[in-house]
């Protein structure tokens, strides 16, 4: 049965030149290592444990909007200066494994942290503690992803790289729904701040495990000799080409930035939730389950739609779900409405996941893809520090108000995508 669905879903047979027995080692281990991982993430969420754990301490709105611009600046501004750390001529795997290992490090640090340090600081201190870890450990991420999505696009076809990103998110989806059962149970049973620690402890030990499957990866022992190597002062020169030359990926940065800017919100929506309707903590189990539940679904029709026709449609979807998920939760007069909230919440996050690089793959050569892929990251971060400036917003105008400023973002990317983004796949073929 596993082998019939396994063939059925990749359709190995379909695919030439290619070592069939390798491919399907490692579509197996980046299934398990991603699984495992999103499964981990759960127990640390930067959208819904930690904005509360923030809270939890006494930080306010403001701090709560710099958990995700923490995040994002972290994890993606710094990956143009790191294209350099792997050179033309060396394996990828060793490095992605080294720094990949440096970045699940970091949790076991916030745990400690959490167990230790927090009952003995004052809770400001706490408070930028806490973030400075965030932030370095999207900054540890941050350093290992140009190689690791280079060793995964090495050793995936391109035709199966959207259906494997779904797969991999739909297993940590499916292992989500249990993350929100332990999340509940966790908070309820252990007394503050034990439980939090007791959450991250259980990332570190999942992602350590994930990492387990990543290092069986089978890199192969031809080079990669259709990447080319930027020297570190050729990149600005190069980056201003391709700006100047790639209209399509122009205009895809644009809309980019204004949909992840609308998805900065996020992390406000689990705190107004337990306000509003007057919940106790152990809740965000709760939307950890519905959010998870709705990657399900989402990773099973958006993986598919993002190989069979592009993933462009994917991205407008995306943009207005982020938009959905801002109106729900203002209009929303009960917990059930309120829910669909994380249901939108979670179609986003299975898209962004599943299109958002495999559409800049598409759109440049195979060539370049890792430095596009930097170089998107580094140019976009500084625009998620719109989730400071909605923290300040929310401090001064309230939770609705700033909902509907991000829904307005989230139309105008929708716009963007349809009028100014070309879907790379007819490029081609025209």
């Amino acid at each position: 049965m596993y082998k019939r669905v396994f063939k059925k879903y990749f359709q190995l047979n379909k695919l030439e030149g290619i070592d069939k027995i390798t491919l399907k080692h490692n579509i197996i281990m980046h299934i398990a290592d991603g699984a495992i991982f999103g499964f981990a993430m759960n127990f640390a969420s930067v959208n819904i444990i930690m904005p509360v754990f923030i809270e939890r301490i006494g930080g306010s709105s403001i701090e709560i909007g710099s958990i995700p611009v923490l995040w994002a600046i972290g994890l993606n501004l710094p990956q143009f200066l790191f294209t350099h750390l792997f050179k033309n001529d060396e394996k990828i795997k060793p490095v992605a494994l080294r720094y990949g290992l440096l970045n699940r490090s970091m949790f076991l640090l916030i745990s400690l942290f959490a167990f230790l340090l927090l009952p003995n600081i004052p809770k400001f201190l706490s408070v930028y503690f806490l973030l400075s870890l965030i932030f370095i450990t999207a900054l540890t991420g941050s350093i290992g992803i140009p190689s690791w999505y280079t060793l995964f696009s090495k050793t995936t076809p391109i035709k199966l790289r959207g259906r494997l990103q779904a797969i991999r998110q739909l297993f940590s989806s499916s292992l989500g729904i249990l993350a929100g059962y332990l999340i509940t149970i966790i908070l309820s049973l252990v007394k503050f701040p034990e439980n939090f620690a007791v959450l991250f402890f259980i990332c570190y030990f999942l992602t350590m495990l994930s990492f387990n499957f990543l290092r069986q990866v089978r890199e192969p022992d031809t080079l990669v000799k259709e990447e080319i190597s930027i020297p570190h002062i050729s990149r600005l020169s190069r980056a201003r080409k391709i700006l100047k030359e790639n209209k399509n990926f122009k205009n895809f940065l644009i809309s980019d930035a204004v949909y992840l800017i609308s998805m900065t919100i996020f992390a406000f929506f689990a705190v107004y939730g337990i306000k509003k309707f007057q919940l106790p903590i152990s809740y965000v189990g709760n939307f950890t389950i519905v959010l998870m539940g709705s990657m399900v679904l989402g990773n099973v029709i958006f993986g598919y739609l993002g190989d069979s026709f592009g993933h462009k449609n994917n991205l407008i979807i995306l943009s207005l779900s982020s938009m959905a998920a801002s109106i729900t939760a203002v209009i929303s007069n009960n917990i059930l409405i309120f829910g669909l909230v994380f249901v939108f919440m979670g179609s986003s996050t299975a898209i962004q996941g599943i299109s958002r690089l495999a559409f800049v793959v598409e759109v440049c050569n195979e060539s370049e893809r890792s430095f596009y892929i930097s170089l998107l990251n580094t140019i976009i971060s500084p625009a998620l520090l719109f989730g400071v400036v909605s923290g300040i917003l929310i401090s001064f105008l309230g939770f609705e108000p700033v909902f509907l400023i991000n829904a307005l973002l989230a139309v105008f990317a929708a716009i963007w995508l349809i009028k100014k983004v070309e879907e790379p796949r007819k490029l081609r073929i025209s």
